[in-house]
């Protein structure tokens, strides 16, 4: 009954409006419309549904508001297949998504061959850079000051680390290392004078090595030497040297951090209590320091863990402890320097996000349709939304998550 009220004093005034000279039509300074009430207020004159209505012919003063429906918010977070199973590709790396400057989202990813994926603003487009079998493994990506991408990934048939980048107009492929059974848990950071870093793990030695591209050759460095490097993750700080965290899987099953000075890798142990450091990932704030997030696999805990280096001590969090969760994390920080986090719920099967606000951790559920949430990347845009790539167990999709408030 009210809508209907609503349609006749509206088609009443359409129809004043057209009559001649009959109608005066002053300017409205202050109206509103309730739809939890049955009156048009116009200015300090009310016209009541429930009373009679002028005739047509009569003078009327005061012009009706026009009532304008307010859009509804947008879902918090969207989601898009990016690669329908179409493609055979796992192990996806923390870094396997990036964006560019214009805040489009670029993904590696591989296993059969090494794709990209690139969204223009309206489609994903999907190159296959390296066509070669049983490649693109462990694929992470960065992206150079001319938003060229720059992969390393690994080449299983041949056992090898791989790098490809793309040069403006065609792709160009490399092994940084000759050496064979080297280059699983790759990890990949560009400065901005187009200098690479790949962090990696030697599976002959057991060694955490790092490959530096100079400009003119490959430079390959043995970081760390006793059962360890996996799940690398690589950072470069103001200076343009790597910081890497990545895990000892000798009987220490520690989480390790390695810092470039220029000269020598310093080591240090980070975390050594019960099984912990798989899933690394790393990021540096604006004071050079590291901050990791990590899993804790120790048995009956299976916690998502965080520490930062506060430029004399590491400090610890744990960032959620409900269920197995915490694998295959992504660390970003967003332009205040708050950490987020992306990480694979295992006991649920879910991806979730958490965020810092300074006081304690806000936990939220990405996608919980299927068995989701696997090989989680992370990126905060410059307006400071998360934005994820990972991986649909269900059906075999790659998929691409970001919020929109």
């Amino acid at each position: 009954m009210r809508s209907m009220k609503v349609i006749l004093i509206t088609c009443l005034a359409i129809f004043l409006l057209l009559l001649p000279g009959s109608v005066l039509v002053n300017q409205v300074q202050a109206s509103k419309y309730s739809p939890f009430d049955s009156s048009l207020y116009i200015r300090n004159s009310q016209v009541d549904f429930d009373e009679d209505v002028p005739l047509p012919g009569a003078t009327i003063n005061y012009l009706p508001l026009v009532i304008k429906a307010i859009p509804p918010l947008p879902p918090e977070w969207e989601i898009q297949v990016v690669d329908a199973a179409t493609h055979v590709f796992s192990d996806m790396t923390d870094r396997s998504l990036r964006l560019d400057t214009a805040n489009r989202p670029r993904i590696a990813y591989g296993g059969d061959h090494l794709y990209y994926a690139h969204n223009d603003g309206a489609d994903w487009i999907i190159d296959v850079v390296d066509s070669t079998a049983n490649v693109g493994k462990f694929a992470a990506l960065a992206l150079d000051s001319a938003n060229r991408p720059h992969i390393s990934y690994y080449d299983a048939g041949a056992r090898k680390l791989k790098y490809a980048y793309y040069n403006g107009s065609a792709w160009v492929l490399q092994y940084p290392d000759p050496a064979i059974n080297v280059g699983m848990y790759t990890s990949i950071a560009v400065d901005n004078t187009g200098q690479v870093f790949i962090s990696y793990h030697d599976t002959n030695k057991k060694r955490l090595k790092c490959a530096h591209w100079t400009g003119t050759a490959w430079e390959l460095q043995e970081v760390d030497n006793t059962s360890v490097g996996m799940y690398t993750s690589i950072a470069l700080d103001s200076n343009k040297r790597p910081q890497i965290s990545y895990y000892d899987y000798s009987y220490n099953l520690n989480l390790k951090y390695a810092q470039w000075d220029g000269t020598q890798w310093n080591i240090q142990v980070v975390d050594i209590v019960g099984k912990v450091g798989l899933y690394t990932s790393i990021a540096i704030d604006s004071s050079d320091n590291p901050r990791i997030s990590y899993f804790d696999g120790s048995s009956n805990i299976n916690d998502l863990r965080y520490t930062n280096w506060n430029g004399s001590t590491w400090e610890f969090k744990t960032v959620d402890s409900t269920g197995n969760v915490g694998w295959y994390t992504s660390l970003a920080l967003d332009n205040t320097g708050k950490p987020r986090i992306s990480y694979y719920d295992a006991t649920n099967g879910n991806l979730k996000y958490a965020s810092w606000n300074g006081t304690s951790w806000t936990i939220k559920v990405v996608d919980s349709t299927g068995v989701v949430g696997l090989y989680t990347s992370l990126v905060v845009d410059t307006t400071g939304l998360p934005h994820i790539s990972y991986f649909d167990s269900t059906n075999k999709y790659l998929k691409y998550a970001w919020k929109n408030w």
